[in-house]
């Protein structure tokens, strides 16, 4: 009867995203739980909270959960994990994809022993140098699939923390595979139709778009100006592909929060967040859009089609 007069331990989520665009991560970290043995409403509570993309509202939102007293924060993307890491030093954080170096970023002592009170997962492996050499095979894929590219756009927004380190790489990634390039900025939902109208006039010849917050929200918004540019795109998460994107190349961000939930069901055991180490991302999944192959009068190789973990037709 005790244990049964007990609260429940609050998991509160502070996603960058809309509800709905976060509909199916936060699917994924519910039955990744249920799986472990973990009910909602039975061993714990959920507390969500959405930025929509307003990157401003992170402090805010931040501190808000950490005023809820939960006993446990999932962060989504670099900024949300940075500004809920701000707001508590000692209430457990887990990453559900962190896209940057935590020891650089200050959040842990080291990937394998974080030592302070965040773990969780990257949304990129790390290499060496602590910059992504995800964008260079993202490029080289493209290239694959379009011959002749000479000329590629792409969109960043330099606000979104989680667009940083593939902006700092990308001249010299498309420089590798000898590609010429014109980066357009994208920080709001307005900036959408203005990038995509220069890219016929900047003679682009295809594109390049993140799987960021930032896109991922607008995610819908950008798949029909894709369709209308009838260029070959390539993303960097899944859910792009299936919206008509031709390719992307990237760790599944569902599978991140499904993940997340061993992180999540360590800590409600009583394991402590600095003694669990932060996991780099080791399956990448290449998608094809067969049908945006075909619309855009592409013939897929078949040495590509056959490393594609996933053809949508």
């Amino acid at each position: 009867m005790a244990r049964a007069q007990q609260a429940k331990p609050i998991v509160a989520v502070l996603s960058p995203l809309s509800a709905q665009a976060a509909a199916a991560n936060i699917g994924a970290l519910r039955e990744g739980l249920r799986d472990l043995g973990f009910d909602e409403g039975r061993d714990f509570t959920l507390a969500l909270r959405f930025l929509d993309g307003n990157f401003a509202l992170a402090p805010v939102m931040a501190a808000e959960v950490v005023a809820l007293k939960a006993d446990i924060i999932v962060a989504g993307s670099t900024i949300p994990v940075v500004e809920t890491h701000n707001a508590t030093r000692t209430i457990p954080i887990v990453m559900a994809g962190l896209g940057g170096d935590p020891v650089e970023l200050g959040l842990a002592q080291s990937i394998a022993r974080p030592g302070g009170n965040v773990t969780g997962l990257l949304s990129n492996a790390l290499t060496v140098s602590g910059n992504f050499g995800m964008v260079g095979k993202q490029l080289a894929l493209l290239a694959e699939m379009s011959p002749g590219l000479g000329r590629i756009g792409a969109m960043f927004n330099p606000d979104d923390a989680q667009d940083k380190p593939q902006l700092e790489v990308f001249p010299e990634s498309a420089g590798n595979l000898h590609l010429d390039y014109r980066v357009y900025e994208v920080r709001e939902a307005g900036d959408i139709d203005a990038a995509f109208a220069r890219l016929v006039p900047d003679k682009v010849q295809a594109i390049f778009i993140p799987g960021s917050p930032t896109f991922n929200n607008y995610r819908k918004r950008i798949a029909e100006k894709i369709a209308q540019a009838g260029l070959p795109t390539m993303g960097t998460i899944r859910e792009q592909a299936v919206d008509g994107c031709l390719m992307t190349y990237g760790a599944s961000i569902m599978g991140n929060y499904r993940r997340t939930a061993t992180y999540v069901a360590d800590i409600l055991k009583g394991m402590k967040p600095a003694d669990l180490p932060i996991e780099q991302p080791t399956k990448f999944e290449l998608v094809i859009n067969l049908k945006t192959a075909k619309s855009l009068g592409l013939t897929v190789p078949a040495t590509l089609l056959a490393r594609a973990d996933e053809a949508i037709e």
